[in-house]
């Protein structure tokens, strides 16, 4: 909200007429992620490559939760030290548990990072070459430019200006 508040304060104080000739398009991803084969492909790739280590973490957690139920139900009949080794063998599985989760989980997203800074690449390259095929000057996506001639870039001033404060 920010960022489309500053960007219509900038368009207001710089004033209409320098922006005239500029011809903007609009990028709507949410339609471009749902009909793009790259996109499809690359969900689908997360999904099978680590499809086996899901199951598997889902037959551990049933494990447990048989353990965790066979204890409650037979915990007052039993010994007490019997208690004690059924439940550092419910904690030590819990924390193998937790610690198989956590490692999949770290695998999941950096192959979703890889896959997703790949793609990115991919959709930039894209939409500068239609951007410079149908002569537009930038690329907006709710409020945040994608793709825009050098001369519009302002970041190096707004920098400029950080710096002297």
């Amino acid at each position: 909200m920010k960022k489309i508040v500053f960007a219509v304060s900038a368009l207001l104080l710089i004033g209409t007429s320098a922006f005239a000739d500029t011809k903007v398009g609009i990028l709507n991803l949410e339609e471009l992620f749902s009909q793009t084969k790259q996109f499809k492909n690359a969900e689908e790739t997360l999904k099978k490559q680590f499809e086996k280590e899901e199951e598997e973490l889902n037959k551990d957690q049933q494990k447990l939760q048989k353990l965790t139920e066979d204890f409650s139900k037979n915990s007052p009949t039993m010994k007490e030290e019997d208690k004690k080794n059924q439940q550092k063998k419910i904690t030590e599985e819990y924390k193998k548990l937790q610690d198989s989760q956590m490692k999949l989980q770290k695998k999941v997203g950096e192959k979703s990072n890889a896959l997703r800074k790949d793609l990115m690449q991919q959709l930039e390259s894209a939409t500068k070459k239609v951007a410079e095929a149908n002569g537009l000057d930038a690329i907006f996506i709710k409020g945040v430019a994608v793709y825009s001639k050098g001369e519009l870039d302002i970041t190096q001033k707004v920098i400029n200006q950080l710096s002297k404060k």
